[in-house]
């Protein structure tokens, strides 16, 4: 026997992991992709240890219609799992074999992904990509219904051949075959109900085409939109048609006039597309091209708003891999042009984060000059090399306290005076509706040239005065057709507009220059009422434009 015997503990205590403190300022954690750890341990030189768990989080990227199982789960099916007592004795449970086929040809679940977490059965996850996956239910509205808010078939062809002709082609957001074949089964009378989705969209286009008409025809279509709108719960479940019809019809509304009220509708539309996966590439050649441009056509929308409104974009390029768009179907005139634009989007995003150095602005030039070059049509030279000016007047519009060059001539007004050249060429040499939707003014332009400290020269006033003619009025196939403005009521592009020309009234005034009052923009009751946009103090103005403004290189 031992003499001196080790007394025996009962009780063996298990070594204590050493717990994570509390967050605080000091507590510094190192990030290995995997797990933290914290600062305590790594001074002790421990690990942290975590408890392990059942539940992980698997993330699912495939189609269960493509599901190499069989076709996609059904109601019955699960009925049947649930008379198994034990899944995982069975070989139930998803390996990574079978997820892999899951969301096969790129279907793009919104949703939760927590509601996967459950690894240990794999009936939760069949549940939810079912009920993910399922198509949403369709509702029905009655052709009698539906040409009861219609506008007769003569104005709906008008406003459907405007549509096509004149608005497609500058943003082709439609499959034409598909539209006029819902748009003839409408009127054919060979049906008796019709999709509510396909009515929205093609309520929308009739409202987008009635553009050139006075409100007393646009008015029953904008109500019959709101009427159909709530009714496909579009915002809880979008499908690509209702996103078509909602970006549609917002466009047509959309001006840099109004830059907070017009542009509201685009952060419901970006967050519906990305639920749609129009942000990611579609691995499905199905819609493929028409998801690209429906996508490029919310980013040109954001990259206007954010100029006309001054705000923060809503999309980044780091937010989508989306690749640009094809429109081989167009004529090759419309190609380059909308080439141009696009490359003027994909600029401008990155130039209105930071100002661009010298040498991406000369080569986005010198695209633009070699796309002008391949143009045969001049509305297609002008729309092209439009972009140039329009991008310099918005990089070069800084304020800056320069009075040692005042006197000398800012690239400013260089830009100005091209984008408005180009402007007032367009608008009377096509059939194109480039102004109908709203999205090209020249409103920054006339300001720039309006709130300078130097008088306009007469080339300038010449030029100023047919802007003026233009804006506020609609262009028709290169015909200027006035609109009356009402400054009460509904219509605020009104007080942008009257406040444009009370400012141009007194510009002329101060310089002693004739001319009509208010030429080119008809303002009721502006005449009558000048104390309607409040009054105005040039003193005030002068100091204003020498504390402020400019000069800008």
């Amino acid at each position: 026997m031992d003499p001196n015997p080790q007394p025996q503990l009962k009780y063996q205590p298990t070594p204590l992991a050493t717990p994570r403190p509390r967050p605080t300022k000091s507590c510094l954690v190192k990030c290995d992709r995997f797990q933290p750890s914290c600062s305590n341990c790594k001074a002790h030189g421990l690990h942290c240890e975590y408890a392990s768990t059942e539940k992980k989080i698997r993330f699912i990227q495939s189609n269960p219609q493509s599901n190499p199982r069989g076709k996609s789960p059904t109601p019955q099916d699960h009925s049947q799992k649930e008379a198994k007592e034990n899944p995982e004795e069975e070989g139930e449970s998803l390996d990574r074999t079978q997820r892999s086929g899951l969301f096969g040809d790129g279907g793009f679940v919104c949703g939760v992904f927590w509601k996967l977490a459950n690894d240990t059965s794999s009936e939760d996850v069949q549940n939810f990509l079912y009920n993910a996956s399922k198509p949403t239910e369709t509702i029905a509205v009655t052709i009698t219904e539906a040409l009861e808010s219609l506008p007769p078939k003569h104005e709906s062809d008008r406003f459907f051949e405007c549509y096509i002709d004149s608005i497609h082609p500058i943003f082709p957001l439609l499959d034409i075959p598909q539209i006029t074949f819902s748009y003839n089964t409408l009127y054919s009378g060979s049906y008796t109900s019709i999709e509510i989705s396909e009515l929205l969209l093609l309520v929308s286009l009739l409202y987008a085409g009635s553009q050139t008409r006075p409100s007393s025809y646009r008015a029953p279509l904008s109500a019959f939109y709101f009427t159909l709108l709530p009714r496909t719960s579009w915002s809880q479940s979008p499908t690509l048609k209702t996103l078509q019809a909602y970006t549609i019809f917002n466009s047509s509304n959309a001006s840099e006039s109004l830059p907070l009220t017009s542009f509201t509708f685009l952060p419901l539309a970006v967050r519906c597309a990305q639920s749609l996966g129009l942000h990611t590439e579609p691995p499905s050649p199905t819609e493929r091209n028409l998801h690209r441009r429906l996508w490029w056509h919310l980013v040109y929308l954001d990259v206007e708003g954010s100029i006309a409104n001054g705000l923060p974009r809503l999309i980044h390029q780091d937010d989508y891999d989306t690749q640009h768009p094809s429109y081989s179907e167009l004529s090759p005139s419309m190609q380059l042009a909308l080439s141009a634009r696009l490359d003027w989007t994909v600029s401008m995003q990155r130039w209105l984060r930071r100002q661009p150095p010298m040498a991406d602005v000369f080569a986005f030039e010198a695209r633009c000059k070699k796309l002008a070059s391949e143009a045969t049509e001049p509305w297609a030279r002008d729309y092209i090399l439009l972009q140039m000016p329009r991008a310099g007047t918005i990089l070069s519009h800084r304020v800056h306290k320069c009075h040692a060059r005042e006197q000398k001539e800012s690239m400013l007004w260089t830009h100005a005076r091209g984008m408005l050249n180009l402007y007032l060429a367009l608008a009377g040499c096509n059939r194109f509706m480039w102004f109908v939707p709203g999205l090209l003014h020249p409103l920054h332009a006339v300001v720039v040239l309006l709130m300078r400290k130097t008088p306009p020269s007469g080339e300038e006033r010449e030029l100023l005065e047919r802007a003026f003619a233009v804006m506020g009025n609609t262009v028709v196939q290169g015909v200027l057709v006035p609109r009356e403005i009402e400054i009460r009521g509904d219509d605020d592009m009104g007080w942008v507009y009257g406040m444009l020309g009370k400012l141009k009234n007194r510009v002329w005034e101060k310089e002693g220059w004739g001319g009509e009052r208010g030429k080119g923009i008809e303002v009721a009751e502006i005449e009558s009422d000048e104390m309607a946009l409040g009054e105005f103090d040039w003193d005030e103005w002068d100091r204003m434009l020498g504390k402020f403004f400019f000069s800008v290189v």
